[in-house]
């Protein structure tokens, strides 16, 4: 009798570690039991295995940020590729924070900070291995705007989460992107063209919480063409408020290239376009030099908001 009591206690002891996630799991956790093998599961869950088991507005993030991602796998022959590397890993990290609020039911928000040019091509005087030339660099080439395309510059793709709803104490991280920059090499007195591809490094990238106001996000991009050492670089600033349910940002800009800015949450059904600015022009590049953009050319983003749910 004592034999089967003692049966009994160890049945029930292990029915109850296995139903809060603390027993072997023998084969692969269904959907509904991930929370529970959370860190059994670890490796998997971060290896995709288990990405059909999120809702389409995960999986869709998370499909935007593997597209990022493969793009940094296309070489450098101008310059270094030792930003790529870091920019992967930020990226990946994201991804998996997407899949850990995903199977733990936190409330998100993503912001996506966006730069462009959407001119076809520019043609300058160049130099290459030594040899004079002239290099036709392509450019993005759209005037429309899409939160989800490669034809891009920069993305600052920034997520926030909070289990209780609650944004006014939320936590954040983000990865950087910076777009390959392109274009064909011709030397003088030649026929023959060579495709350049150089990227800046994600130095000059910057987001993180303001430590003195827990509940601000301040973004910035300092990011030059990877093809041309020592170029103006593409500057921003912008500042995000949250409160319990929205959050406000303002900002500024240079005025070239184009910008765009979108939003979504987890209660809402798709993106939204918070803001948005083009150049009339290619020779409007000369904005980026320091002392013409902030010196009177920049554009000033005025205050807007969005509502988290």
């Amino acid at each position: 009798m004592k034999v089967l009591r003692l049966l009994l206690c160890l049945t029930v002891f292990f029915g109850l570690l296995n139903s809060f996630g603390f027993a072997p799991k023998a084969s692969a956790a269904t959907c509904s039991e991930l929370r529970f093998y959370y860190s059994q599961e670890l490796s998997k869950i971060q290896n995709g295995d288990y990405d059909y088991c999120y809702d389409s507005k995960i999986r869709s993030e998370i499909n935007h940020l593997s597209n990022l991602w493969y793009d940094l796998t296309i070489t450098n022959n101008v310059g270094t590729s030792d930003g790529n590397t870091a920019m992967q890993s930020q990226i990946r990290d994201v991804a998996n924070q997407l899949r850990y609020i995903a199977i733990h039911n936190n409330d998100y928000s993503v912001i996506r900070v966006r730069t462009f040019i959407p001119f076809k091509e520019l043609s300058s005087p160049y130099s290459y291995n030594g040899s004079l030339g002239t290099l036709r660099a392509i450019f993005d080439d759209r005037t429309y705007y899409d939160q989800d395309t490669l034809k891009i510059r920069t993305e600052q793709y920034i997520v926030v989460w909070q289990p209780t709803g609650d944004f006014s104490n939320f936590q954040m991280k983000v990865a950087n992107f910076n777009g390959k920059s392109q274009g064909y090499f011709t030397p003088y007195g030649s026929q023959s063209s060579a495709l350049l591809t150089g990227r800046h490094s994600n130095s000059g990238f910057n987001a993180s919480k303001n430590f003195a106001i827990p509940s601000q996000i301040n973004a910035s991009v300092s990011a030059g063409n990877g093809l041309i050492p020592g170029s103006p670089k593409i500057d921003y600033y912008l500042t995000f408020n949250f409160s319990k349910d929205s959050f406000s940002f303002s900002g500024k800009t240079h005025g070239f290239p184009a910008y765009e800015i979108w939003a979504t949450a987890k209660a809402k059904s798709g993106y939204t376009r918070l803001w948005e600015s083009q150049p009339s022009s290619p020779y409007e590049i000369v904005k980026l030099a320091d002392f013409v953009g902030w010196a009177g050319t920049d554009i000033w983003i005025p205050q807007k908001s969005y509502s988290l749910h």
